[in-house]
């Protein structure tokens, strides 16, 4: 007696079911993008997790940005590695962004 499938067979192309997901993923964005709904969940999200950490302000009232030149960094591979003009270093930029 042959196997039974477990399955029964597609009737698209597995690029025809994933174009369908992406289109119905996509309308749905569109429509909570339109009403709104997406500003009001990330500005939620945005206010809970500066409450949860340090008990900051619900907003950002500063940024500081800055940037550090990293001298012999045997981590960093070599395409990331270069000459920083501004401090004449060999090695790897990192740049950093701290709230308050």
């Amino acid at each position: 007696m042959p196997p039974q499938q477990s399955t029964r067979p597609l009737k698209g192309s597995y690029r025809e079911i994933i174009d369908a997901i992406l289109e119905a993923v996509y309308w749905h964005y569109k429509q909570g993008r339109e009403a709104g709904t997406l500003e009001q969940l990330m500005t939620s999200l945005h206010e809970r997790v500066r409450r949860q950490g340090e008990k900051k302000p619900p907003w950002t009232t500063l940024t500081m940005i800055d940037s550090q030149a990293v001298k012999n960094t045997c981590n960093a591979s070599v395409e990331t590695k270069g000459f920083g003009f501004d401090k004449a270093t060999n090695g790897i930029k990192r740049q950093l962004a701290v709230d308050s």
